[in-house]
């Protein structure tokens, strides 16, 4: 499944995005036409899996029908509409699994001179990635595993974390000749609340037996933290991140046609140090083992399962156990932004995102490439991107801004239209105000005399 609030093109490409944009280029707010931008609350989820479909509905649906949710098989084939369905993807090739979402309050921004700009914003945030998946994990292969039949399954590793982060920005911007130069950066600390990673760093040989599945010479690292009943959000680690950007734009971008605004970012190099409610375990056999399926039949955590799996590798339940300590590395990002304004208040865009791998205990971004075409006025906006997603899956979205309120969606069909394999959908919004909105009619009558620092 992904989630993702960072690609939600919606929030941040405009050029009244404001505090929204920060988190994306901390350049972007110094480069706009606002002199102050206050975000009430934000938010956004997108979701997309490749393991899991369900059929024949749309989100709408799914979130307001009374009937349940079955898996599908055989023999309910044809049983009639009295349920939905769920199936699994019978994978071809490895799957991309991963998720983030947001939710953001307060923001705020300001430019302090012609030149210098700060500001500070506060989210909670959530991500997952677990990319690369071999496909002889997903449910069917798994079924279709027969007694004597050994699987060698290719590296893999599954990040996953829910963390707070509170942001600092700080931007400088200068004329040079008919260019404006804009440069910012984000200083953030961390607070992570929840954490699990899992790293098989060599290839993983498994063979099925009559009752029981043996597992040859192997590698494997995990850690995680502990999960209530109620999930409450407590502080169990603490770090720090980082967001640089760069944005160039003609003098007259916003004013004049065929001219237009480049960015480009690093967003997200950070890390979260683990240390309280946690676990971190390390697996290092040098022979084969066999694990009985009835091995995890009592468990209910995952600390219960950890006890277990140590204990039937190790005779030891607590061998594999190093301690409460690990690291969680953010889902680094190389951002490049090319706007061009095509006439009267229309705007063309290319957005490039790819991930920045450095760590594998690190969460890793989605790869996207987004082609939008926007009409962008103080008081309106209206935008229409086409998005490729990990390279692979095309998807089509809107957003819309009236005033101080934005909503959008990067995938926007599976929302309202019946889909045949639903397996993602995508929503985000925003509420904010700022110098613009606050005088809008006024300035409508004399938008000429709008204030410009250049």
């Amino acid at each position: 499944m992904c989630l993702s609030a960072q690609n939600q093109l919606g929030l941040y490409l405009g050029n009244y995005s404001g505090t929204n944009g920060l988190g994306y280029n901390p350049s972007s707010f110094n480069a706009s036409k606002l002199r102050w931008d206050f975000t009430l609350i934000s938010g956004g989820t997108f979701a997309e899996t490749d393991y899991i479909f369900i059929q024949n509905t749309s989100l709408v649906k799914l979130m307001t029908t009374a009937k349940p949710l079955v898996n599908f098989n055989t023999e309910n084939k044809g049983s009639g509409s009295n349920e939905i369905y769920y199936q699994f993807n019978d994978a071809k090739r490895n799957m991309q699994n991963s998720n983030n979402a947001f939710v953001g309050s307060p923001a705020y921004t300001k430019k302090l001179n012609r030149n210098i700009s700060v500001g500070f914003y506060a989210k909670v945030r959530q991500a997952l990635s677990a990319n690369q998946i071999d496909q002889q994990l997903s449910e069917p292969s798994l079924t279709r595993w027969q007694i004597a039949d050994v699987k060698n399954l290719k590296p893999t590793r599954t990040t996953g974390m829910v963390w707070s982060e509170y942001a600092a920005n700080f931007a400088y911007g200068f004329k040079n000749g008919s260019k404006i130069y804009s440069y910012g950066i984000n200083a953030k600390v961390l607070v992570g609340n929840q954490a699990i990673f899992i790293n098989s760093p060599n290839t993983a040989t498994l063979t099925k037996l009559d009752s029981s599945l043996g597992v040859d010479a192997s590698a494997l690292e995990y850690g995680f933290t502990y999960v209530d009943e109620n999930f409450n959000i407590k502080n169990n680690g603490n770090g720090f991140g980082v967001d640089i950007g760069l944005t160039i734009q003609d003098k007259n971008y916003l004013d004049e046609i065929n001219t237009w605004k480049l960015s480009l970012a690093v967003s997200d190099l950070g890390f979260v140090n683990f240390k309280w409610n946690s676990e971190y375990h390390k697996i290092n056999t040098t022979q084969f083992n066999t694990i009985p399926d009835s091995t995890f039949a009592q468990t209910t955590s995952i600390r219960e399962f950890s006890r277990e799996l140590s204990n039937v590798l190790t005779s030891n339940p607590n061998a594999t156990n190093k301690g409460p300590r690990f690291t969680i590395y953010t889902p680094t990002a190389i951002n490049f932004s090319l706007d061009y304004h095509l006439a009267k208040n229309l705007f063309a865009n290319l957005h490039l995102s790819r991930r920045f791998i450095h760590n594998p205990r690190q969460i890793e971004k989605e790869n996207v490439i987004v082609t939008s075409i926007r009409y962008e006025t103080r008081f309106l906006e209206f935008g229409l991107p086409a998005t490729l997603y990990n390279d692979k899956d095309l998807r089509l979205g809107a957003w819309i801004r009236i005033g101080p309120v934005v909503i959008g969606s990067d995938n926007f069909a599976p929302i309202f239209i019946e889909q045949n394999q639903l397996s993602g959908a995508d929503i985000y919004f925003t509420l904010r105000i700022n110098d613009l909105s606050l005088d809008f009619k006024s300035k409508q009558k004399n938008s000429t005399k709008e204030r410009c620092y250049w």
